[in-house]
């Protein structure tokens, strides 16, 4: 019986934030009625992130509705946010020890720092200079350069939200060793490992042929494991003394 309690709580507060979630959605789709906030940042991203003298296109009637559409929803998702953090804080707070709590609410604001400056990474730095890469060898060749609207917003996007969550990386570190899962020393003994994984997540991730992009998010994830282990390494001096 509790367990059924416990998963109407949590259908409960997930489809609170699914209605607000389509519901801003909905608005960034319509609103204002002249120029949408969904064709506002397409426009944007156009103009920040597409290589100069790269035409986009589109292979179907209704290609341009699902790009306004998805654009819309991402709007939508990154302005809910807040509500679904603060939906999953009030599902999970309650299980918790004191200890964990207290860990979990510190954590919460370098959460929202570190996603989005992963999304910040990814928007000014990571997704230029790989399109400028890329395209480079098409303009070498003598082609046209051209990209399909869908496969330039899906990779857009997808970079900008892998960037963000993985930036959640010392997060997920300090976390475990703040609740007492993780030694300190473990995230050392470790670092081989983690570089290496890094590798492969970052080659997953980027669509650089090259392999330079891949190294730079590999870079920037060892550094913030990095940082992250010499955060759990003071953290534990401070409570040392």
């Amino acid at each position: 019986m509790f367990f059924f309690n416990e998963l109407n709580e949590l259908r409960e507060r997930i489809s609170l934030w699914l209605f607000l979630f389509l519901l801003v959605s909905v608005l960034f789709f319509i609103f204002p009625t002249t120029d949408p906030f969904s064709i506002w940042f397409l426009e944007r991203i156009q103009k920040d992130l597409l290589p100069e003298n790269t035409q986009l296109i589109v292979l179907s009637p209704i290609s341009g509705f699902l790009i306004q559409a998805a654009s819309a929803l991402f709007l939508g998702f990154i302005a809910t946010i807040p509500l679904l953090i603060f939906q999953a804080l009030g599902f999970i707070l309650p299980a918790l020890y004191e200890k964990e709590k207290k860990t979990l609410i510190k954590i919460l604001i370098p959460s929202v720092i570190l996603f989005l400056g992963g999304c910040a990474f990814s928007y000014f730095f990571l997704i230029p200079f790989t399109f400028d890469i890329l395209y480079s060898f098409t303009l070498s060749v003598g082609a046209l350069p051209l990209f399909e609207f869908n496969s330039f917003l899906g990779l857009v996007l997808g970079l900008i939200m892998g960037s963000g969550i993985l930036f959640l990386l010392p997060i997920f570190m300090v976390s475990l060793s703040l609740m007492g899962a993780v030694e300190a020393d473990f995230w050392k003994k470790q670092s081989g490992n983690a570089i290496f994984s890094f590798v492969l997540i970052s080659a997953i991730v980027t669509p650089d042929g090259t392999g330079i992009t891949m190294l730079i998010l590999t870079a920037a994830l060892t550094l913030l494991y990095f940082s992250g282990y010499l955060v759990i390494k003071t953290l534990k001096r401070s409570q040392e003394n």
